[in-house]
């Protein structure tokens, strides 16, 4: 699931993916990806599409749980954790996007 949901803005973490967290019990793990080579959508997000014969590179970072009983501030520190993450998984895999 992508943490900026169906409509963005882009890489603003929404709170969907840490309410889904906070019900199932289950992690959610950061993943970077980049590529050497590609073609970026004309789109809100400006999704990336790999060239052909590209280096693809895909970083994970730590899981992040959110108990059942978290509270506010619990859930806001995971979502800042996870933002501070996901843009420092980018970083490693030289996911630049222009504003």
């Amino acid at each position: 699931m992508t943490p900026d949901g169906p409509r963005g803005p882009n890489r603003e973490l929404k709170p969907g993916a840490l309410t889904v967290a906070r019900m199932t019990g289950l992690p959610l793990i950061p993943i970077g990806v980049g590529a050497s080579a590609g073609w970026r959508a004309d789109s809100w997000d400006r999704f990336l599409v790999p060239r052909p014969f590209s280096t693809v590179r895909v970083a994970y970072g730590a899981p992040c749980f959110v108990s059942r009983d978290a509270g506010e501030q619990e859930v806001a520190e995971a979502a800042q954790t996870l933002t501070q993450a996901l843009a420092d998984l980018s970083v490693r895999v030289g996911d630049r996007v222009d504003p």
